[in-house]
């Protein structure tokens, strides 16, 4: 399996790949997990972005680590509608890890991304500290979680 972590703070991105790492081992995969981390400002500038893309065109997860923004800036949200649209991986998803704490008192962007996903078909996952919101399954099997494609639409961003 393949992942991108966007993060904002290097705490959350070392807490993602660990999280990641983790679900990796306890799903027992047979497949060796690719991760690479993106500091979510550095892809402002067009040769990172383009950089970051590249790495991402075959990606089977990105994940948003701790954003410390209420909606995803305009630049942003292009690099992910280029890679929607540029995608080789047709089973990705989105996910999101946010502390609790820092998002309390303002918008999570965990209903942009779920939106954002349910436009491109991509499955979506968010999580915080004390509370879990399941969209789609991952596109990895785990054990005892097998992908169900029959997740409809508007079921996509219900909180469990």
């Amino acid at each position: 399996m393949k992942a991108l972590i966007i993060y904002d703070d290097a705490t959350f991105a070392l807490r993602a790949n660990f999280l990641l790492r983790n679900a990796a081992h306890g799903a027992n995969s047979k497949n060796d997990l690719d991760v690479n981390l993106w500091r979510s400002n550095m892809l402002r500038f067009q040769s990172v972005a383009r950089e970051a893309l590249a790495e991402a065109l075959d990606v089977d997860l990105i994940v948003f680590a701790g954003p410390q923004v209420s909606l995803l800036p305009r630049w942003l949200k292009g690099w992910l509608e280029e890679w929607a649209a540029r995608r080789q991986v047709q089973d990705a998803a989105l996910a999101l890890i946010e502390d609790q704490a820092l998002t309390t008192g303002r918008t999570s962007i965990a209903a942009e991304l779920c939106e954002f996903a349910r436009q491109h078909e991509l499955g979506f996952v968010a999580s915080r500290e004390s509370q879990k919101i399941e969209a789609t399954p991952l596109p990895f099997e785990t054990s005892g979680y097998p992908r169900d494609r029959r997740s409809t639409p508007d079921a996509m961003c219900a909180v469990a």
